[in-house]
């Protein structure tokens, strides 16, 4: 269960590592964006260019921290605020033109998806159109998934969940502890026998 791997992920220094690494490793240089091989820099280049130097956006940072929090649990988001003045769980009807005031990165903890599209005959089918977000000011938003950007892991039949990054080496993680905390154990049992 998430729960689960967020202890060992707050507490585990392995499970930390574990964690981290690839995220890490990923971003630690800024990606280069070509999108053709002419000298002249194209609109889309220009774009991302920006986007790296404004002001209080931070988009490397935040990146890296979204990729880190979807690797706890099953998914994880990367809420796009941006300045259409619109409510968050109403559709972005043009994006084009607008302005990316914030990113915030959120894990399975504080997010579930409400709503996912249920018409075979709709592209999207089965992927995610509401999300109810839990911020840590209290209370709940809903976000449409426009305004979102869905990271999952490891995916295999249902493309909205991964499988954490801690699944696989979970009881690895607890033999760890064990070994660890047997060592001490022995050297006291070992070191002080009059006592017990």
């Amino acid at each position: 269960a998430f729960e689960d791997y967020k202890r060992l992920y707050d507490r585990d220094g392995v499970a930390k590592r574990v964690i981290r690494v690839y995220p890490e490793e990923c971003w630690k240089s800024s990606p280069i964006l070509v999108e053709t091989e002419d000298t002249d820099i194209t609109d889309l280049e220009q774009a991302w260019s920006d986007l790296l130097t404004q002001k209080g956006l931070h988009i490397i940072p935040n990146l890296l921290r979204a990729d880190r929090l979807s690797r706890i649990g099953e998914f994880g988001i990367l809420y796009l605020g941006l300045d259409d003045g619109a409510s968050p769980e109403t559709e972005v009807v043009q994006a084009e033109g607008r302005k990316l005031l914030y990113l915030k990165p959120y894990s399975e903890e504080s997010v579930t998806i409400e709503v996912k599209e249920t018409d075979v005959r709709n592209s999207r089918y089965g992927l995610p159109v509401l999300y109810k977000l839990r911020v840590s000011e209290g209370g709940e938003k809903r976000l449409h998934w426009t305004r979102v950007l869905h990271l999952a892991d490891d995916v295999d039949e249902d493309p909205n969940k991964g499988a954490p990054a801690l699944q696989c080496v979970y009881n690895r993680l607890l033999d760890i502890r064990k070994v660890l905390g047997g060592s001490a154990e022995m050297f006291w049992k070992g070191g002080f026998p009059g006592y017990l």
